[in-house]
């Protein structure tokens, strides 16, 4: 065997590899992050320490992502530039850790 028949055989196992990596996962794509957060929002949520309405325990800092589906968002860094993902929102709660209630921000107003 050859050199070149050496990588032209390496070659097509590389791109079979790639077209079934795509055809499994597909094709990546990127993800935006919205965050809705006032500035009072955010002076409640990190600086003001709470505790729960029920027993009265200090509350924990939670954050998740909710998924939004997939679509076309405008980047941040280039101005004009766009780009298809996947879209979350940022959600950030507050719970306790005896009595497990979850507590909005707007809860605790």
């Amino acid at each position: 065997m050859n050199e070149s028949a050496f990588w032209l055989g390496f070659i097509i196992v590389c791109l079979i590899l790639i077209v079934l990596f795509i055809i499994k996962y597909g094709i990546p794509t990127g993800t935006s992050i919205r965050l809705n957060l006032t500035s009072a929002q955010i002076k409640n949520y990190f600086i003001i320490k709470h505790s729960c309405k029920v027993c009265n325990t200090r509350l924990k800092r939670i954050s998740h992502k909710v998924y939004k589906g997939k679509g076309w968002s405008k980047s941040l860094n280039e101005p004009g530039e766009y780009h298809y993902g996947e879209k979350y929102e940022m959600t950030f709660d507050l719970k306790c850790p005896n009595c497990n209630r979850t507590y909005t921000l707007d809860d605790l107003k």
